[in-house]
This record gives C-alpha cells, structure tokens and sequence, in this order.
C-alpha cells in the first residue's frame, strides 16, 4: 500500500456563485519525517527508527540525571481544492507501550523535521516555544498497561484498535494557511520512566499467539475530510508575463517554457512574473491566495525565495539591464514567501529516471501562500521576483505560462502525461462573503427609534465598516 492515499479527482461537480466546486476526497497520509530528540543529549536523535519516544523526568538534586525526550512528526496533506475548505482532521497514533501515567500532549511548532539532521540541538529552541503555548489536545494513551503488543498480553488487547489513538485536531489544521506542520508530543508528567508510539518505519508486529499487527496499521496517520466551502468563490487565473534574466547575458531575452533560476558568482537568473486578480466586491474579502508554480526540475539546494517586484515584466521586451534597479530594490526587502521545490531528484517528468511515487503532477506541484501580501496590495496586480538563494554551479526550473503537455520519457516503464493547464503558474485568490447578524435590542423600539445608521456613540455613518453598530433600532455586527 502507498505511504499516500491523496485522492483528488472530483466525483461530482457543483455550480456555485458562478464558479464549477469539484467535491474534494478524503486525505489520508502518514508523516512525512518523524523523529525523536533528548534534551539531556542534544546531538543524539532518533532519526529513522520505528518508534518515536516520550519522557519527562526532573532530578532537582542532579540535573544531569534529568531526561526529557520529545517526539516530532510533521505532516503534508492535500491543500483543499477550488471552493473547499477543512472539515475535520483527525490524527492516528498507535501505543508501542506506556509507562507512568499515559497521558501525552500535542503542541504545533515551528519547525520542519529532517530524520538525518534534526536533534534537540537543532530544534530545542522551537521546541521551548512550543511548550509555553496552550496543547492543541491531549490524550491518554491506550494499551495494556507497560506491556508492548509483542508481550504476553490480555485477550482485550490482542486487536490493534486496543492500541490505536485518535485525535481531533480539526481546528488547528482548519486554522493553518499551509498544507504542511510538525507536531511536537511532550508527556507532561515528571516520571522516571518513558513511553513509546510506533513511527512511520514501523513494521508488522506479531503477537505470541500468531496474530499481525499490520504496520498500515501501526503507522501515524492523518486524515483529513474535505467539504463545500460557504459564501465562498474561488478564482485562479494564469500569469499575465513570465520571463527570466541573466545576469551574464544582460540584453538578452529569456521566454519559451521554462523560467530558470540560478545563483553562482557572477551568473545570476532570475525568474520575473506578474499576475492580475478580481477586486473583492463591496460585500466579500479576500480569505486566501496561494501561487501554484509547477517544478520542471530542481538540482542543489530546493530552495526558492519569492520576493514583491516593483519593475515592468515584458515578454519580449524585460532584460536584465533594464530590470537590474527593479532586482536590487526587490532583494533588499525580506521575501513574501519561500518553499522548497518538489519534484523527483534532479530529475525532469520526462527523464526516465522518475520513480512511481512522482507519477502524478501534484508531486511536481509547489503551492506558496500569499494571502498577507495580496491583502496588502492597493490594486488587483503585482509582479514577483523569483531567486535561487545559494551559490551553486547549477540551476533549476519552473514551468511558464507557455508550457505545453508532457509526456515521460520513452524508455521509462512508467506511463502519464502531464496537461498544460496543471503546469502553468497559476494565481488563486479565495473570496468570502461578509456575514453581518441582527440581534434585536429590547430596550429601543425600533418603531421609535432614530432611522439610519449609527456608531455605539450615536454617530451616524453611511457605509459602516467593521463593528457594532445601531441599525433602524437594531443592533447589527458587520463582520
């Protein structure tokens, strides 16, 4: 079974506000990374193994003797599609054995799990913020006693349910604008002892009277329920420009495909695209906008900053002569966004190097949440400047506006084409209607009450903003 279940292809299609809702499918993944780390160690780690540990134990005599081990798994589901939105998130943990008392909490923190690199020394910082945050849920975990699956264990225990944990973390992920985030597991209690759940390495479990516990069913898990968004609208369009300049070749013109970016020395590219959305109407705001830029392949680092460009993008026309000032005012502010490029080692979808895991254009696909800076914006158009942030003697791509379909290569078993449209780099703004709610005020008669508009200070306005105010008699919240 594949580590990932993202289905997204729509079963039914709905007419909403003018736009086309495709319903969206469950999401169901496992993490991505998971990992364990020791305070009282800071350069030991977990790395790869099939359990991820959790201790709390404080020797105020010798504070060498105290131990603190904290588990970090982080997580990617599928971002919900056009006119969706969050309904529930739930996440799977399965005891490997428990100790003390079982109870663990979770906390986001504000960090990416890396199993070869990540240790306390690495994270400990995030990971004390972390704790002086409210947990987004707790739970005791369940299991017999201190015993391990693989022991001697009750009838009552012998079904993998006995062991597996679920928990709602529904408004946590409806509250994140990104589809990626790392959990930390802390026990709270001060213990001697520690307790264990089953990583994403788990393997199958075999129980002393025969029975196997699957490791599908043993791994962490997420799963993520999609549903129709309410007073929403969804519209995506295409880059209006995209081009590419080099600083070695200052008058030339880079167009076609492709947007390549690369930084060595003196040779610098730039990727330059400028994108036009809708106006919000006088009852909507904007809730959300997210660039999709689709990776033709990455080599080095995958790194890639996103900065505002305040220059011309002119297919045919923009060199780097004439946007180098636009380039030096853009990099001297800190970047909208940043992301690490997908896609399958420094393969292209059409090398016959790609593996099956990258058979689908959504393990190509790079989405960049920049609703702060559309927000932002005074008008419905902005340009960005695309950089490769490290030296490296080579560069990578994204596909432009101009992209055709793809095919993989000839001589790989495996067989996809990927479509123009789902390549193109891609604007998608989300639009939410502003609710307003009447609660009646029982001591004005609305029938003798002042007629209009009016402020709780009783100032009269004609097209009220955010607030509270006084309608005809009535009080009215306008969100």
């Amino acid at each position: 079974m594949k580590q990932s279940l993202l289905k997204i292809m729509a079963l039914l299609a709905l007419v909403v506000t003018g736009n086309i809702v495709l319903a969206q499918e469950t999401s169901v993944t496992r993490p991505v990374a998971d990992t364990w780390v020791r305070a009282n160690s800071p350069t030991s780690k977990g790395g790869s193994s099939k359990q991820l540990e959790v201790k709390t134990y404080t020797d105020a005599a010798d504070a060498s003797k105290s131990n603190y081990f904290y588990a970090l798994l982080t997580f990617e589901f599928t971002s919900p599609a056009t006119g969706n939105e969050v309904k529930s998130a739930t996440l799977r943990l399965t005891t490997r054995y428990k100790k003390g008392d079982s109870e663990i909490q979770l906390f986001p923190v504000d960090c990416i799990v890396d199993e070869g690199a990540t240790d306390y020394h690495t994270v400990g910082n995030a990971i004390e913020r972390a704790k002086s945050a409210m947990p987004i849920s707790s739970v005791k975990l369940k299991g017999d006693g201190s015993k391990a699956p693989t022991d001697v264990i009750a009838e009552d225990f012998q079904t993998v349910s006995a062991w597996q944990n679920t928990i709602d973390i529904s408004s946590y992920v409806r509250s994140l604008t990104t589809n990626k985030f790392t959990l930390l597991i802390v026990k709270p209690y001060d213990q001697n002892n520690s307790s264990q759940i089953y990583a994403r390495e788990a393997t199958d479990e075999t129980l002393k009277n025969g029975t196997v516990f699957a490791a599908d069913d043993l791994v962490p898990q997420l799963t993520v329920d999609y549903q129709e968004a309410q007073g929403q609208r969804a519209v995506s369009k295409t880059s209006v420009a995209d081009v590419w300049v080099s600083s070695k070749n200052p008058d030339n013109k880079y167009n076609g495909n492709t947007v390549e970016m690369q930084t060595n020395g003196e040779t610098l590219y730039y990727g330059l695209m400028s994108f036009t959305f809708d106006a919000a109407s006088e009852d909507e705001e904007i809730q959300k906008a997210e660039l999709r830029l689709v990776t033709r392949y990455k080599k080095g680092d995958s790194q890639m900053l996103v900065y505002a460009f305040n220059g011309d993008v002119e297919e045919g026309v923009t060199t780097y002569n004439l946007a180098s000032d636009a380039i030096s005012q853009a990099l001297a502010s800190a970047p909208i966004a940043t992301f690490a490029m997908k896609g399958c080692a420094q393969w292209a979808p059409t090398d016959k190097g790609v593996t099956e895991e990258y058979a689908t254009v959504e393990a190509w696909t790079n989405r960049i949440d920049v609703t702060d800076y559309v927000k932002s914006l005074t008008g419905t158009a902005f340009s960005i400047l695309l950089q490769k942030p490290y030296e490296q003697g080579n560069s990578s791509q994204i596909w432009s506006k101009e992209a055709a379909d793809v095919s993989n290569h000839a001589e790989s078993s495996l067989s996809y084409t990927f479509k123009a449209e789902d390549l193109v780099p891609q604007l998608t703004v989300t639009y939410q209607k502003r609710e307003s709610t009447t609660i009646a005020i029982q001591d004005v008669s609305p029938s003798r009450a002042p007629q209009g508009t009016f402020t709780l200070s009783g100032q009269r306005v004609s097209q009220p903003s955010r607030g509270i105010y006084i309608v005809n008699g009535r009080k009215v919240v306008v969100r």
